[in-house]
């Protein structure tokens, strides 16, 4: 089977397991150039998976392993999340109106947490767990960071 194939076949199934009406894409580079593997976009209701960047996620979190297939599911399962989450434009305009910056990243902390607990329930049995547990840690960090460092700098 071609990779292509291969990566289509994962798409379909996630979109039918998942029960989305978003429309999914791959693309080979993030135009943006931010690091990210994919993208959901309420606007188009489109989950954007960039090939390039879970592939080099892939080898730079699990070197020589070969997990490309997996780290697209999880990424992708991640997306449909937010693609499914019933919640998130509500989410998204309590984000808009916020002028606090310290709420503001605890909103995008809620966001990426619904969409993760989503995207577990998603891969249960699909994906080995440390592999999912490691992707959703290092993607979560950064919020978690910032949010301690606002604290930080609001207390000092």
């Amino acid at each position: 089977m071609t990779e292509k194939s291969q990566i289509n076949q994962i798409l379909e199934q996630f979109k039918h397991i998942s029960e989305t009406t978003a429309s999914i894409r791959i693309e080979e580079n993030n135009p943006t150039g931010r690091r990210i593997g994919g993208m959901f976009s309420m606007d188009s209701h489109t989950i954007t998976l960039y090939k390039s960047e879970i592939f080099s996620q892939a080898e730079q979190f699990f070197p020589g392993q070969d997990i490309f297939y997996d780290y697209l599911k999880v990424i992708l399962a991640h997306e449909l999340g937010h693609a499914n989450d019933p919640y998130l434009k509500v989410l998204a305009q309590r984000l808009e109106n916020e002028q606090d910056f310290l709420k503001r990243k605890k909103i995008e902390l809620v966001i990426e947490v619904q969409a993760w607990k989503f995207a577990r329930k998603l891969l249960m049995g699909d994906v080995p767990y440390h592999i999912f547990r490691k992707i959703r840690t290092e993607s979560l960090a950064h919020y978690y960071e910032s949010i301690d460092q606002l604290i930080k700098d609001n207390v000092a």
